[in-house]
């Protein structure tokens, strides 16, 4: 009796386990927009905790913008930009910060804070840009088949946009 009580225990705590899996595995549908180039794709897979969204740019130039759909952004998030072999220029905007870069300023970043609305922001074409309010550990490096981006814990918040724009090397 004592044996089968345990038993019987034991199932209902691994279904009990496998169901808050279930359920704190969040499901992670994007919206890809405003590409560059109409042949641009991307696509994201989360595992293990990490959100990974793959970009394959057909020129090595473009920018998209990045918003989930339903679920907030998990707490990690890379960005892979697929059959690129440098990034010397990188651009990433969310609701907060407004950052740019390249492969040899992995990890510093320099950042910007960005007022609460796109509308108070007042900043114009061939205005100066504002002071760098730091650098940020955004962590770029060649990987095999592309160029991974690593971008800080916590970066992304709730279900704001997320915009890139990338080249992968200059063009004169």
């Amino acid at each position: 009796m004592l044996r089968s009580s345990a038993v019987t225990c034991l199932m209902f705590l691994g279904l009990g386990l496998c169901l808050w899996a279930q359920e704190n595995q969040p499901d992670l549908k994007l919206r890809f927009s405003r590409f560059q180039h109409a042949e641009d794709l991307a696509e994201s897979q989360f595992d293990a905790g990490v959100l990974r969204v793959t970009i394959l740019s057909s020129r090595g130039i473009g920018r998209c913008t990045i918003t989930p759909e339903e679920n907030n952004w998990p707490d990690r998030v890379e960005i892979f930009f697929a059959g690129l072999t440098e990034l010397e220029s990188l651009q990433v905007e969310s609701g907060r910060f407004s950052t740019s870069g390249s492969r040899r300023q992995s990890g510093q970043f320099p950042f910007v804070l960005l007022a609460p609305a796109p509308a108070a922001r007042n900043h114009k074409a061939g205005d100066k840009p504002p002071l760098p309010a730091g650098v940020l550990d955004i962590r770029v490096r060649q990987s095999e088949g592309g160029v991974l981006v690593v971008l800080p814990d916590r970066f992304l918040a709730e279900k704001e946009a997320l915009n890139l724009a990338w080249i992968d090397w200059l063009r004169i």
